[in-house]
């Protein structure tokens, strides 16, 4: 993100991570540079990143599910270890 965000890790705490599908109908999201808000194509969904994810616009009702990660200061490497709300389509996040 380029600065320290709320729930951050790597070495500027500024890199964060979010599932790929809008929580309304499951389409693939992306990052808008411009607005630096996460965007659906589909219906116009828009969320805020610097906020968890939170939703800001359009057709869905929830939150983007955030990614929960790790840092490694050793190796340097991020590691996805666990998510806070549902992936689109699952009742659940258990296998």
């Amino acid at each position: 993100m380029g600065k320290p965000i709320r729930g951050g890790i790597g070495p500027n705490l500024d890199i964060i991570a979010f599932s790929a599908l809008c929580t309304h109908m499951g389409c693939p999201v992306s990052y808008n540079n411009a607005t630096r808000t996460i965007d659906c194509p589909c219906h116009f969904s828009m969320f805020d990143p610097e906020f968890g994810g939170q939703m800001i616009c359009g057709q869905a009702t929830e939150n983007l599910p955030q990614i929960q990660l790790a840092f490694d200061e050793k190796s340097g490497r991020i590691s996805a270890v666990g998510i806070h709300g549902h992936l689109y389509g699952r009742v659940s996040n258990l296998l």
